[in-house]
């Protein structure tokens, strides 16, 4: 079997399940193999798709705007570095941005 079919197998039959029991409104959130595999983005974007997943997942009356995005990760990335990694994540299809709000799109669940 080739390296290359032993990974799409791979990326095709497993999920990986997290789990935040510290936020009282927490979920098992389903994040595909295929995002977390796709070399086409930056490791940073991946994890930027994921931070909005968790969000849409834990307030799903609020929605996550660029500015919030750049308040979340303020800690240890600036603002021109954020709305690159949106961008990016925009790029590969897995975030849409309308009037300011991103959000994820279809991609994100894709096995």
């Amino acid at each position: 079997m080739s390296k290359d079919k032993k990974y799409d197998d791979f990326d095709q039959a497993t999920f990986i399940v997290v789990d935040d029991s510290s936020h009282e409104n927490s979920e098992r959130i389903k994040i595909s193999r295929k995002l977390i595999n796709d070399d086409s983005i930056s490791i940073e974007a991946r994890v930027l798709i994921m931070r909005v997943m968790v969000w849409e997942n834990d307030f799903p009356n609020k929605r996550v705007t660029s500015k919030s995005l750049v308040k979340m990760f303020s800690q240890t990335e600036g603002r021109n570095k954020i709305y690159r990694l949106i961008n990016e994540a925009i790029g590969a299809g897995y975030l849409n941005r309308v009037k300011g709000v991103v959000m994820t799109t279809g991609k994100v669940n894709e096995i």
